[in-house]
């Protein structure tokens, strides 16, 4: 009797075990496979496109808005060496300076500097360039230009605004040679920046249109791009562990 009684059971058991997973299928099939189901997410996505395609972006590769600017400077004179790049002007008595080409800037971006300089004379440059000289002119006529020095030893940014040799030159002891440091572009002309230390403090804010000594009317970059570059002192050498540009709005 207890034995055909435990078998009952057992029927019973596999009797709700079926009778469960018909209705979990159900389940399933209703709110997630049917086709009335299909079209209601179907409508979804088309009433909301970009929210579904900034979902399926984020699973993938994001957009990279930055740009490595050494790979550009590249040239007999300029060579890497362990991931650095390293220009070399030591047996040179004149300046060996260059350019390469434009950036279109549409957005504020920000420039990342890793830099030193070596050598006998320690004056080494990375330039910002919104103008080039003109042709036939003096070589400072119609520049406009941030040059990003390791000076004896100290950061130092000068501006030239193209209308004479003399340049405005802003200090920044707090910075430490060698280590990582950012220039914020408020704007994609140029026309107020800022400068903050490898942890991000800010040190300076400079607004163009407050200078005395230069002058920007319409920014330091007054057609939307730039031309990095680099000049090294004689008897110079420039090593160059970053020289990175990003975009950091629309």
């Amino acid at each position: 009797m207890v034995k055909k009684h435990n078998k009952n059971r057992k029927i019973l058991y596999i009797i709700f075990f079926v009778l469960l997973c018909i209705t979990v299928g159900e389940i399933v099939y209703y709110f997630f496979l049917s086709p009335k189901t299909l079209l209601k997410r179907s409508a979804i996505e088309e009433i909301f496109p970009v929210e579904v395609k900034k979902k399926q972006q984020s699973l993938g590769k994001t957009e990279d808005k930055s740009l490595n600017l050494i790979g550009d400077l590249i040239n007999k004179n300029a060579k890497l060496k362990d991931s650095m790049l390293v220009v070399d002007n030591s047996d040179n008595n004149d300046y060996l300076g260059y350019v390469t080409k434009p950036i279109d800037l549409k957005s504020p971006f920000r420039v990342s500097l890793k830099f030193i300089g070596e050598g006998a004379t320690k004056n080494v440059q990375l330039t910002l360039n919104g103008k080039l000289s003109l042709p036939g002119k003096e070589w400072w006529e119609g520049n406009y230009t941030m040059y990003v020095m390791d000076f004896n030893d100290k950061v130092v940014i000068e501006l030239r605004d193209g209308r004479s040799s003399n340049a405005f030159g802003l200090p920044f002891p707090e910075l430490i040679r060698g280590e990582t440091f950012y220039i914020d572009f408020f704007d994609s002309f140029g026309k107020k920046f800022a400068v903050s230390d490898s942890a991000g403090n800010v040190l300076k804010i400079v607004e163009m249109a407050k200078l005395d000594k230069v002058k920007f009317p319409n920014g330091l970059f007054p057609e939307e791009k730039l031309w990095p570059g680099v000049l090294v002192g004689p008897k110079a050498k420039l090593v160059i562990n970053e020289f990175v540009l990003s975009f950091t709005g629309k």
